[in-house]
């Protein structure tokens, strides 16, 4: 080790290409960036860094092996949001889908799988909360269990009309909306309803929590009251309703991005200064200047890409990918196998 130097460690199913540059960071930081690096991630690599990750100990990251190789799955522990929370003396566990990993993905985009994969679970959540009362009973509309095929059959029916569209979105009009929504157990309530210059729509909510509210981000304020704000491109009760699903969504995002952790470090938090990590970047990614080394580079890139490029055997799928492709004519990179 170089006097005065401290080399980063790799980490496990780490390994360095051969010759792989090293760069000096400031404050006397040596490391191989991680595009320098070749991996071979196992099951065991895998739960190493999922060790490295905090969030909220209610959401239980799951990495597990089948037939189709190692993946990441998120456990929520929690209340059934469409039973009333009466009739539930005991909380419950549910699963979200399985995020694969393949051996050869970089250590940085397993910790952003396992990221991503909590955005996604806590979304999945956040979109049952949102409750309409309508037709005399509790409906989810935003919620992704909808019946795809069955909507795509009555699209007619399901579109909003030009007339609905164009109609006017006054304060009195979401007053008596809100009322008939609520989020997280929450009661939603106006505070500001704004035309702009440009005809669009500045809303503001307040989110009143009540004792059966769960989720942080409506319960963490003090007073029991937390806010929402959005723009609406068109000032209509159908685009409001796009709108506040759409910000409810973001509220639920921004919660993983400060609360998320590798190591400590909350690698998605907007307390991170942006030019920081642009400079760090910028150090990072300069191309290799030894030739031998720059071969070894694109050989190893090349081998990783092939790893993942799709087959296509007969059928009308891959009939039309071909003509597609056809329609671009000489393409760089590699092409699926069997076109």
């Amino acid at each position: 080790m170089t006097f005065g130097k401290t080399i980063l460690p790799l980490h496990s199913g780490e390994s360095p290409m051969p010759c792989a540059p090293v760069v000096h960071l400031r404050h006397g930081v040596v490391c191989i960036p991680q595009h320098f690096l070749r991996y071979r991630h196992t099951l065991k690599t895998v739960e190493k860094v999922v060790l490295d990750t905090t969030y909220d100990a209610r959401y239980l990251v799951f990495a597990s092996e089948d037939v189709g190789g190692v993946y990441i799955q998120i456990g929520i522990i929690g209340y059934d949001n469409y039973r009333a929370l009466a009739k539930q003396p005991r909380q419950k566990i549910v699963y979200g889908r399985k995020w694969r990993v393949e051996p050869q993905l970089p250590t940085s985009e397993i910790i952003q799988t396992i990221f991503l994969a909590l955005q996604k679970a806590r979304e999945h959540e956040v979109r049952e909360r949102l409750r309409f009362h309508h037709d005399g009973a509790y409906t989810t509309p935003f919620n992704n269990h909808q019946d795809l095929p069955l909507m795509a059959q009555n699209a007619a029916a399901l579109r909003s009309s030009q007339a609905a569209m164009a109609a006017p979105l006054g304060r009195q009009t979401l007053g008596r909306t809100l009322r008939r929504l609520t989020y997280d157990e929450a009661e939603l309530r106006v505070r500001t309803l704004q035309t702009l210059s440009d005809g669009a729509m500045l809303v503001q909510l307040g989110i009143q929590a009540s004792p059966k509210s769960q989720l942080p981000e409506v319960t963490g304020n003090k007073k029991g009251d937390t806010g929402v704000s959005f723009i609406l491109p068109e000032p209509s009760l159908n685009t409001f309703y796009h709108g506040l699903m759409e910000a409810l969504v973001q509220m639920s995002h921004r919660h993983v991005e400060e609360h998320f952790y590798y190591r400590g470090f909350a690698r998605f938090s907007r307390k991170n200064k942006v030019m920081a990590i642009a400079t760090l970047n910028a150090m990072v990614r300069q191309r290799p200047q030894d030739k031998g080394f720059a071969r070894t580079f694109a050989d190893t890139n090349y081998e990783t890409d092939s790893t993942r490029v799709p087959h296509l055997k007969d059928g009308e799928l891959a009939t039309q990918i071909r003509a597609r492709l056809r329609q671009y004519g000489a393409l760089e990179g590699i092409l699926p196998s069997g076109s």
